[in-house]
């Protein structure tokens, strides 16, 4: 969450331009989001230390966290470099949050490569569903000369290119369960590659900014309750 306020942060222009978070804009200053941020950043922190006890490595990737939220909004602007960003965001959302639930709940790294299938999978996920945010602010996006999918590819080749990232990545999931890597208790989460694959095909249907918003906000929600599904999934191999 503070990593997306800081994004809000820097996007402040960009989204008058988009006419994007306006409820936003009109309760908060933009300085009050510096400090929301510092809110959200203490409060996790805060959670983490005494409820939690986490390994010492826990406060290591929450650092690496926090470098790589601030350099992609701020400072580097890596989420203006072409293809970049969304690796960046891949790394943040799948990567290094995994690592921040392992290491808060394992004092030591000893099994971590038994999770590495699970990494993988949701790494290249995030990287495919990254994409979904561009296609509403394509109108500021090419007023401030940034590159992005939709603006490079156009829409429908760009859509194309998401159903193959994704379908590559459950293919890889199923690949990791058929060898044995992986709980097969997580085909289960087939049933969010279906809905995620709905929800898109939405877009090459509609030229309406707002209704794109509405489904990148789903795409999110989605992505939420796969996550859930995962930790559920993950709770129930270990208990059995």
């Amino acid at each position: 969450m503070g990593i997306n306020v800081i994004n809000h942060y820097s996007d402040w222009h960009l989204d008058e331009v988009n006419n994007k978070r306006s409820n936003l804009h009109k309760y908060l200053l933009k300085e009050e989001l510096l400090a929301l941020y510092l809110i959200f950043l203490i409060g996790s922190f805060s959670i983490a230390f005494f409820l939690l006890k986490p390994s010492p490595y826990f406060y290591i990737v929450l650092l690496v966290e926090v470098i790589f939220g601030v350099s992609y909004s701020m400072y580097a602007k890596v989420k203006e470099k072409f293809v970049i960003n969304y690796l960046w965001i891949a790394v943040m959302y799948g990567f290094l949050s995994f690592l921040m639930g392992f290491f808060g709940a394992n004092s030591a790294s000893n099994n971590l490569a038994n999770y590495l299938p699970i990494i993988i999978f949701i790494t290249l996920l995030y990287f495919s569903i990254s994409i979904v945010k561009d296609y509403s602010d394509m109108k500021g996006d090419a007023e401030e000369h940034r590159k992005t999918l939709p603006l490079t590819f156009g829409v429908k080749k760009t859509l194309q290119i998401q159903y193959i990232m994704i379908t590559s990545a459950y293919m890889i999931l199923i690949l990791f369960i058929v060898l044995g890597y992986v709980n097969v208790l997580l085909l289960s989460t087939l049933i969010f590659y279906l809905t995620i694959i709905i929800i898109l095909s939405k877009i090459s249907k509609t030229k309406d900014t707002k209704y794109m918003r509405k489904i990148s906000f789903y795409t999110k929600v989605n992505t939420m309750a796969l996550d859930a599904l995962i930790i559920i999934v993950l709770v129930l191999a270990h208990v059995l």
